[in-house]
């Protein structure tokens, strides 16, 4: 059984490997989701810009890749989904990041993989047209 720094057992489901059981257990809660009709088109890890590097300076762009990305079947906006059993220091700098500039809906799980449920959802706030 391998394990991360984090203690959490490296999963296979449903031809996915996943880094937790966490993540298994969310990525099924996503499935149930998408045969309700409310979301569509799940994908595993995507890496999403935070920050755009500077002009002239190096290592500046941040990402963050995150469990999973859907399409809202009503709006055809995209969500991300973040299943989160530790929290770290870059997680608390990343997530400051998107809370600060959200380039879209993202949700956040947390507990364990048998309770698990949202505990955050930051929704991007419409941005006005000049």
């Amino acid at each position: 059984m391998a394990r991360n720094k984090f203690r959490a057992v490296r999963t296979s489901h449903k031809g996915y490997s996943f880094g937790s059981k966490l993540e298994a257990a969310v990525f099924d809660k996503l499935g149930i989701r998408e045969i309700l009709g409310e979301i569509k088109d799940i994908k595993v890890q995507q890496t999403v810009v935070l920050q755009e590097g500077t002009k002239g300076k190096k290592g500046t762009r941040i990402t963050w890749r995150v469990d999973f990305k859907a399409t809202l079947t009503d709006t055809g906006e995209p969500i991300y989904i973040e299943a989160k059993g530790a929290v770290t220091p870059d997680y608390l700098l990343k997530l400051k990041l998107w809370r600060k500039n959200p380039p879209a809906m993202l949700q956040i799980y947390m507990g364990s993989y048998q309770y698990n449920k949202i505990v955050e959802t930051i929704i991007p706030i419409a941005k006005e047209l000049p």
